[in-house]
């Protein structure tokens, strides 16, 4: 996923003279380079620093790419070389003073730049700064919903850029746009119970429900989820666009094509339909979690057992009613993977009455 963030407040951008040791909080501008005021002889070196806040990305997410936009402020020519760095911080404070400012920690990595003439009015990009944030994220104290400083620093030239800062106007400000995937943690819990965690922390730190599932499954595969989960998330997506739970639970049944269903599928289909039941977001995610194979509130929860028969009964009501003969076939082979050792008297006849309409309709 690529979500973006935007600096929004007065004190969230800076720039710095590092000559003059003064810091401006509150100009329409921020600077970054080298000024010499001929009129006066004063020499003037500029950094500047820009906060973003509420960056929804996962402890340890896979940062593929990474650019900070910003808008010209004055049409300016000239050489210069900047560098840039983040601030080697779990959840940076907004800016004060100059010593402040100066005296942050700063990342190892950082990227150099030199920015190309620029044309008030014009958005410029930086290089690809996701070594930066891959250290910021991958530090033991992030968490996502934190904040995030990046400085602009001078390096070397006698020319200097002008950028807007928030007080130009809030659409005018810097804007933060990362692009990541997130992989499942090793905290033991067990793969769908990792998942649901990633799913929480994202939608927790404002990404939206889809966005956080997209995202965070897209990688399944390389996960070692298996191409089941990433079908089920195609289907979701089909539902979230509006294609209905017919649709979308048609799309979940295709895992069946394949030898390895598991739980990921069938809790997917679980999530559907109790969110076009009504139950609501938080509750069709909690009934994913209590049917998640590697999950302790699963095995003796009555709920969870009603709960995944009501979903099943749907499944095969619907199959039986619009799919090809192969695939109920495979159906029928993922019915009798589920959950096998645990059957009780009263699931059995509910999935052998299931294979007896199956098997009617192929005569």
């Amino acid at each position: 996923m690529d979500p973006s963030w935007q600096v929004s407040a007065s004190t969230d951008d800076a720039y710095v003279d590092a000559i003059g040791g003064t810091i401006d909080l509150t100009a329409a501008y921020v600077y970054t380079g080298y000024f010499y005021d001929e009129s006066s002889g004063t020499e003037y070196v500029y950094h500047a620093g820009f906060r973003f806040t509420n960056v929804g990305i996962p402890k340890g997410a896979k940062i593929t790419s990474a650019v900070i936009s910003l808008k010209a402020y004055a049409s300016i020519t000239g050489t210069v070389t900047l560098q840039i760095r983040g601030e080697a911080s779990d959840n940076p404070a907004t800016f004060s003073t100059y010593s402040d400012f100066i005296n942050r920690a700063r990342t190892t990595a950082s990227v150099g730049w030199s920015p190309p003439a620029t044309t008030a009015g014009n958005w410029y990009d930086t290089p690809d700064i996701s070594s930066i944030i891959q250290e910021i994220v991958n530090r033991a104290g992030w968490n996502p919903g934190n904040a995030l400083v990046i400085f602009i620093e001078y390096v070397s030239g006698a020319a200097r850029r002008s950028w807007n800062s928030y007080d130009s106007g809030a659409a005018n400000a810097a804007i933060l746009t990362v692009e990541f995937t997130a992989l499942l943690d090793d905290s033991g819990l067990g793969e769908d119970s990792a998942i649901i965690a990633l799913v929480t922390e994202g939608v927790d730190a404002g990404l939206g429900e889809d966005s956080a599932f997209v995202g965070m499954l897209v990688e399944g595969v390389d996960a070692g989820l298996g191409e089941d989960s990433v079908t089920t998330q195609a289907s979701l997506e089909g539902f979230e666009a509006g294609l209905g739970i017919d649709s979308a639970l048609l799309s979940v049944s295709v895992f069946a094509d394949e030898d390895a269903a598991g739980f990921d599928s069938v809790s997917a289909g679980t999530l559907v339909s109790a969110s076009d039941d009504g139950l609501g977001e938080d509750s069709a995610i909690g009934g994913k979690l209590v049917l998640a194979e590697d999950s302790a509130l699963a095995e003796d929860s009555a709920e969870a057992r009603n709960l995944f028969m009501e979903m099943m009964g749907k499944l095969f009501n619907f199959i039986v009613q619009i799919t090809p003969l192969a695939l109920l076939s495979a159906a029928v082979t993922m019915v009798a993977k589920i959950r096998k050792p645990k059957v009780k008297p009263a699931e059995k006849k509910e999935i052998e009455k299931a294979a007896k309409a199956m098997a009617k309709r192929k005569g």
